[in-house]
């Protein structure tokens, strides 16, 4: 859902430009290739965590992107800012600690 904010799909910051900008007024560097990066990470990682391919990958990846936001911008807003990055970083650690190899949140 993040991804597609970042797109403007869902609302959100509404354009991959305004996420560019936002990631630079945060010092992140090269801001409009980060910027992509998350996008694409937050949707298709997050398509290919439900069907559960490369559910470890994806989740070290997820997982790090949510540390990153949580660091930057979340913590700094208070408790009710971060408690939705909270509970994702949290989910994205039990699926990582499941023992199977790859975890699927859809039945085939």
């Amino acid at each position: 859902m993040h991804g597609l904010q970042k797109l403007g799909v869902l609302g959100g910051l509404g354009s991959i430009s305004k996420v560019a900008g936002f990631f630079g007024s945060i010092g992140i560097p090269i801001s409009p290739v980060v910027a992509w990066i998350i996008t694409f990470l937050e949707i298709v990682g997050g398509a290919l965590l439900i069907f559960g391919v490369t559910t470890r990958i994806i989740t070290v990846l997820l997982m790090t992107d949510m540390i990153v936001a949580l660091a930057l911008v979340h913590i700094k807003q208070g408790w009710f800012a971060s408690e939705l990055a909270l509970v994702l970083l949290v989910g994205l650690l039990a699926v990582f600690l499941e023992r199977k190899k790859d975890v699927r949140m859809v039945a085939f």
